[in-house]
């Protein structure tokens, strides 16, 4: 753990991983991996790679969503399902979906997203997009192919989050960064 709590490295016997609640950006949270992921190959010599994964929780929220309904004019309507049911869609407090996209070349993501109540955000209704994009596989250890598939994977998921909201909320969050 990092003094502050913000970051979280772990090592177990068949994994590693590298987590944080308080993301900058892609430059400085790729160096950090990049760091542990040698530190751990120079400590343990792993021979196999088996999964290599990338988790973006994005918990959105906006001032004028008040209900569920209100995503309509935030996100990409085909992600929203029942909300924009005609009779339906005012009596929706709450919506989850949970995907699992298989879009080539090994890569697959779970994709779960929804207008939820969150904790973290009790008084204003929060979207959720929850990607876990990743590679299955079993080969040897190498740090730069590793390196080179989360980068990958980074640009899939910064796709399927332009996929989810629309260009306005995108220029919102932009705006309030």
């Amino acid at each position: 753990h990092s003094t502050d709590q913000a970051w979280n490295a772990v090592v177990m016997p068949d994994s590693f991983s590298l987590e944080t609640t308080r993301y900058a950006d892609w430059i400085d949270f790729r160096a950090r991996l990049e760091n542990f992921t040698r530190a751990v190959a120079a400590a343990i010599e792993p021979s196999l790679e088996q999964r290599v994964g990338l988790r973006f929780i994005d918990r959105i929220t906006h001032p004028d969503v008040k209900k569920a309904g209100d995503w309509i004019q935030w996100i990409n309507r085909s992600f929203l399902g029942p909300i924009t049911h005609e009779i339906l869609g005012e009596a929706v407090a709450t919506s989850q979906q949970v995907l699992q996209l298989d879009v080539g070349e090994g890569r697959s993501v779970i994709l779960r997203h929804g207008a939820v109540s969150d904790a973290e955000s009790p008084h204003q209704l929060t979207y959720l997009l929850d990607q876990d994009c990743y590679v299955q596989r079993g080969q040897p250890f190498d740090v730069d192919q590793i390196l080179e598939v989360v980068e990958d994977l980074h640009t899939l998921a910064l796709q399927i989050f332009q996929q989810a909201v629309t260009p306005e909320l995108y220029s919102y969050l932009k705006d309030s960064e």
